[in-house]
């Protein structure tokens, strides 16, 4: 007689019979080579966690080599009968480690294919006016713990290689593709130096077409949309001399950084806005503070930044924390550790950067 040890955690098991038992000599446990030989367990482990679990090659005589089932890293005996491979592409966010790279509880560590943010110390530059964290889209298209489909694209060529493999990510919730959904509105380029050629079937598997991208970003460019953001939207109004004139202007908007646990998905594939402008000054003009705090009261560089956008435009820099008047205060001050808050320390337009 066997029995489990009693489970800490809620366990789901199914126990189904198959036709054929095969008695064996003498010498083995019970009349069969295994007490469960010839029977399929599916163990799903259903206290927060309703990703398909793993297989676990460690069995023993049709049974776990562990004693524990805290953890859900097996599927099912040695039994012979396929899983059900359709699911193991299933996974979640376990965290944004920053705009191009994700950690997920399964796959671990991955890169966005085919599409990358800049860097803000590479040869890109962002708009003065763009003072969104690279990885805001990111955050909010797959906020942390939701569902994704993991579709495989590449991975590390050499043993020695430790770069992470190239995926496209589906959010599960809707099936909206997440690479191409930052290509449309405007927070990656395109990147096609590392990717490898991919056949007909291999484009249809993953969803995506290099040309489709490359569409996209030059209309996200042309739209004034994301990294592409025009500051002075008269600049987008042009006169070509060839019939072509006074082009709409198409206004780049966001939405604020704060988010909600709801998921509901708005037009452009984030998150609902909860934040609006209304209600940012429904309170009027604040009291003038003076000069009552210095870049010594802050912490970081986002605290000092958030209390100068409060008063700076009522009153001025009263508090004198941006001496040299390129719109940055406190410039020495560290950035803050919660990635949801960073914010790049942009001069006004006109200049010149001395650090």
């Amino acid at each position: 007689m066997y029995a489990f040890p009693p489970p800490p955690q809620q366990l789901t098991i199914l126990i189904s019979p198959v036709p054929a038992l095969t008695p064996v000599s003498s010498g083995s446990v019970g009349p069969y080579s295994s007490p469960l030989d010839g029977f399929h367990l599916l163990a799903s482990l259903t206290a927060g966690d309703d990703l398909p679990p793993k297989t676990n090659d460690d069995v023993v005589n049709g049974i776990p080599a562990s004693n524990s089932f805290s953890s859900p890293t097996f599927t099912r005996l040695n039994s012979g009968r396929p899983d059900n491979s359709s699911l193991l592409n299933l996974d979640r966010v376990e965290r944004i480690l920053d705009a191009n790279t994700i950690q997920l509880k399964r796959t671990g560590v991955v890169r966005l294919a085919m599409v990358r943010m800049p860097g803000t110390t590479g040869n890109f530059q962002f708009p003065d006016c763009f003072t969104f964290s690279p990885s805001y889209k990111i955050r909010q298209l797959i906020p942390k713990s939701t569902a994704v489909r993991v579709q495989m694209v590449g991975s590390a060529t050499t043993p020695n290689n430790n770069s992470p493999p190239t995926v496209v990510l589906i959010r599960d919730d809707d099936s909206l593709n997440v690479n191409r959904e930052l290509i449309r509105t405007g927070f990656a380029k395109v990147t096609k130096a590392s990717v490898r050629t991919l056949t007909e079937s291999e484009k249809q598997s993953i969803g995506l077409d290099l040309d489709e991208l490359l569409a996209l970003q030059n209309q996200a460019q042309a739209n004034g949309l994301g990294i592409f953001l025009r500051c002075d939207a008269e600049s987008s109004e042009r006169s070509d001399g060839g019939g072509i004139s006074n082009l709409p202007v198409v206004e780049a908007r966001f939405e604020p950084l704060e988010r909600t646990l709801e998921t509901v998905w708005t037009d452009d594939g984030g998150k609902l806005q909860l934040r609006t402008e209304t209600s940012k000054d429904a309170t009027g003009p604040p009291n003038n503070p003076g000069d009552a705090k210095g870049c010594y009261d802050f912490k970081t560089y986002e605290d000092a930044l958030r209390w100068f956008e409060k008063y700076e435009p009522y009153y001025g820099d009263v508090a004198k924390l941006d001496r040299d008047g390129d719109g940055v205060p406190c410039p020495g001050l560290p950035h803050t550790s919660d990635r949801n808050l960073y914010r790049m320390k942009i001069p006004k337009t006109g200049v010149t950067m001395g650090r």
